[in-house]
């Protein structure tokens, strides 16, 4: 199964009541809230245009932008925690996106709250921690308590609610998860690649309407991302091997239309690993995993 994750940003000011400490003084973030859309690529080699995805969802942040998320109706009566933004956010996402697949909040980034309201995880809370050369990542699941959270801060790492950790090495952004009794190593690759996004039976013209400028025939590029997930060492090497391959070339050459959503399809397809995730950008990444759905949104 495939999920395409797109990144928006707003800027807004909340506080807590019965907490204590500096959280119930007014202060404010630069939220990052991730939307997670689940499906197989359509006729245009694409979960969504990107372009409707931000079409939608654009109206649904500008409602929180520069705003006090305490005096907002939806968070009446409950803290505007991670936790409370990622479900309310997700609950106005779900009204205009029928494949929409989870909300991941980040308040800054070692805090951050997930939700998914259909399929396996509910309500999330996670956390960073430094560790020596690694950061060290906790989650969290359950119900929202009283006080808007799924957990406290300072207890996540001994909880019971606990399922979910994650070591990832600061050099390389190398590590392991450590899920449901089980290790799952992964490591990250780079590669630059030029490509030109469009169908070959359609016209420049067609092209241009459906993929923007993506469709220039003179091509354009990026920086891409690729981590790997897998407990067989012979996936990392064919991983490694593709990407030597792709790395300063035309991804043309090599994969028809080549959409992030098909770039991933390519990769999955040769390395045969449990998760691939690849990011097109900083803004926009996808996820191919056939049996680790209740992980998705917070890997």
């Amino acid at each position: 199964m495939l999920y395409l994750a797109r990144k928006f940003e707003f800027e807004a000011s909340h506080f807590y009541r019965n907490f204590g400490g500096k959280v119930e003084n007014l202060h404010g973030h630069n939220y990052e809230i991730w939307v997670m859309i689940r499906g197989d690529t359509n006729e245009h080699d694409m979960i969504i245009n990107v372009s409707d995805l931000k079409r939608l969802i654009n109206p649904i942040i500008s409602h929180y932008d520069h705003r006090l998320l305490n005096n907002l109706p939806e968070f009446q009566g409950i803290n505007p925690t991670v936790e409370v933004i990622s479900e309310v956010i997700f609950n106005r996402a779900s009204e205009v996106i029928d494949n929409l697949f989870a909300v991941k909040v980040y308040e800054d980034y070692d805090i951050f709250g997930a939700f998914d309201g259909e399929y396996k995880l509910g309500v999330l809370k996670g956390v960073k921690f430094q560790c020596d050369d690694y950061w060290y990542e906790v989650w969290v699941k359950g119900d929202i308590n009283e006080r808007g959270i799924v957990e406290n801060i300072d207890k996540i790492t001994k909880s019971k609610k606990k399922f979910f950790e994650r070591y990832t090495k600061v050099i390389d952004g190398s590590g392991y998860l450590r899920l449901r009794g089980e290790k799952l190593d992964f490591k990250t690759y780079r590669f630059s690649s030029s490509h030109v996004l469009g169908i070959k039976d359609l016209t420049y013209d067609e092209n241009l309407k459906i993929y923007g400028k993506c469709a220039r025939k003179e091509s354009h590029g990026h920086n891409y991302r690729l981590i790997i997930f897998s407990n067989d060492k012979g996936s990392f090497k064919i991983a490694k091997d593709i990407v030597d391959t792709l790395d300063h070339n035309h991804l043309n050459d090599y994969i028809d239309n080549p959409t992030l959503e098909n770039i991933a399809k390519y990769i999955y397809l040769s390395v045969r690993c449990d998760i691939l995730k690849i990011y097109e950008t900083p803004k926009t990444y996808v996820i191919i995993s056939e049996n680790y759905e209740d992980i998705i949104s917070v890997i």
